[in-house]
């Protein structure tokens, strides 16, 4: 079984046990039953497209602890089931061999952006692009050490690190933790990067399949003043 195949109640129970259980292990040891109500909690959550807030709010006020970042929890277990269903649909009508790519925003990680980009040095630079099948095949970095990351469909969790408050080199320097926003979409061979916009645009109109259609049933006939036909048979024997 695959990344995309999971059910959404396996799915809920892992998002648990990788956010939730196995990091406040330390601290608190869930009982089944918990581990049980969260999962619920976020399989309605995703069932019904609650915002990060909503989610957050619905963890907080189960276990009646608000100093854990339950907000940080809930954006990436939506992000994450953002880019499954995101996938599941570029599979369905594009096949395992689409080109894929992860935009990034407001990403300041150097393992999250040589994971990403083609110039990790250069955060407006072009996304590497993947074969769809070739991160499924990667599966989830959730269960694995960050040296061991590699380019996934899901989300990644690239840890803390110190920044100063509003950038603001006087403030004193605090410890946050990253939030990865990759979301991920289908790479057109008719659209090219713009550096400066970040992103890409279209170079050519993709032919539907509908325009196929109509352009072959388009027959162009020319007639002289005299109603003779001049093209398309006798124009090439016009003198």
């Amino acid at each position: 079984m695959n990344i995309l195949e999971l059910t959404l109640r396996e799915r809920s129970l892992n998002y648990v046990n990788k956010f939730i259980v196995e990091p406040m292990d330390e601290e608190y040891q869930f009982s089944n039953t918990e581990i049980k109500h969260l999962a619920d909690i976020v399989c309605v959550a995703l069932e019904n497209v609650k915002s990060n807030q909503q989610l957050a709010s619905d963890f907080g006020h189960y276990t009646k602890d608000w100093a854990m970042d339950w907000h940080w929890i809930a954006h990436h277990i939506n992000s994450d089931y953002y880019n499954i269903k995101q996938s599941q649909y570029i599979y369905e009508h594009d096949g395992p061999s689409a080109v894929v790519y992860k935009s990034l925003t407001k990403c300041h990680s150097l393992d999250c952006l040589r994971l990403y980009l083609t110039d990790y040095n250069n955060i407006r630079s072009e996304p590497r692009n993947f074969i769809l099948s070739d991160l499924i095949s990667n599966g989830s970095n959730l269960d694995k050490n960050i040296s061991e990351y590699k380019p996934v469909i899901g989300i990644s969790d690239f840890g803390f690190y110190e920044y100063h408050p509003y950038d603001d080199p006087n403030e004193e320097k605090v410890i946050g933790h990253y939030y990865e926003n990759s979301f991920i979409f289908t790479r057109y061979d008719w659209s090219r990067w713009d550096e400066d916009k970040k992103r890409y645009i279209v170079i050519k109109s993709p032919p539907t399949k509908i325009r196929k259609e109509i352009e072959g049933m388009i027959k162009i006939t020319i007639t002289d003043d005299d109603g003779n036909i001049i093209y398309p048979n006798n124009l090439s024997n016009k003198k």
